[in-house]
């Protein structure tokens, strides 16, 4: 089934593995270079979580490209970023994958590029120390006026923020982390972030929040921003 996407949208599909129900035939959607890195883990659930969620993606992928999983092609920047392989009368398709814990965020615009990010909120014992070194005086102060229970939730709250806007310039950690601001504010369902000299040919970015279950943290950052956010769960 082909999936329908116009320029002024976003998708955003999130999916959930089971270790119990693994199914090997994901594996066989990877291409030759995705299933030696695969291998490369010594853990065996990171190494399912790993096929997962690119099996997943390319899956994904090959209902708007209308492809098999194992055809869509990728090739990567200098900065190891995936792109898709189109011909040169397509629009992009620009997507970005995570995944932590059981699940996987997959986000997709055309013509436009795009970050996403997703954690799972968990205890982390030093909190205070990343806060002071890579987020901004705002952003300390949002993460560490909370109790011990919210702190955690308020700090990926930030760090997926920051994690998408990275993802979606797409250069890597070139950019500090403290040197742009994530918060905010009450009520808003986003906020524009400004053109960045690592890719300077995009005037503006809006940063959201993205809805994710209880017990994990997403946001995306996307190039010129959206008329339309649309969720989809992958089956």
């Amino acid at each position: 089934m082909q999936e329908i996407l116009v320029p002024a949208e976003v998708h955003v599909w999130t999916a959930f593995t089971n270790v119990d129900v693994f199914d090997r035939n994901w594996r066989e959607t990877l291409s030759p270079e995705e299933r030696e890195k695969a291998e490369r883990f010594s853990s065996e659930r990171h190494r399912q979580n790993y096929i997962f969620a690119h099996a997943v993606l390319r899956d994904i992928l090959g209902r708007y490209l209308m492809r098999s999983a194992r055809n869509v092609l990728f090739k990567y920047d200098a900065f190891g970023k995936p792109l898709l392989v189109h011909s040169e009368t397509q629009v992009p398709l620009y997507f970005n994958l995570s995944h932590s814990g059981s699940m996987v965020l997959v986000a997709l615009a055309y013509g436009r590029h795009i970050g996403a990010d997703v954690e799972e909120v968990r205890p982390l014992e030093d909190i205070e120390h990343i806060a002071t070194a890579y987020f901004t005086t705002q952003e300390r102060a949002f993460v560490l006026s909370r109790d011990s229970e919210e702190r955690a939730r308020a700090f990926f709250h930030c760090w997926t923020r920051k994690e998408s806007y990275i993802k979606a310039l797409g250069k890597g950690l070139l950019i500090p982390l403290n040197s742009f601001e994530t918060c905010i504010t009450a009520g808003m369902s986003g906020r524009m972030l400004p053109r960045s000299a690592e890719r300077p040919e995009v005037e503006s970015w809006w940063l959201t929040d993205v809805d994710v279950p209880a017990g994990y943290s997403g946001a995306m950052t996307v190039e010129r921003g959206f008329e339309r956010l649309m969720y989809f769960r992958w089956a």
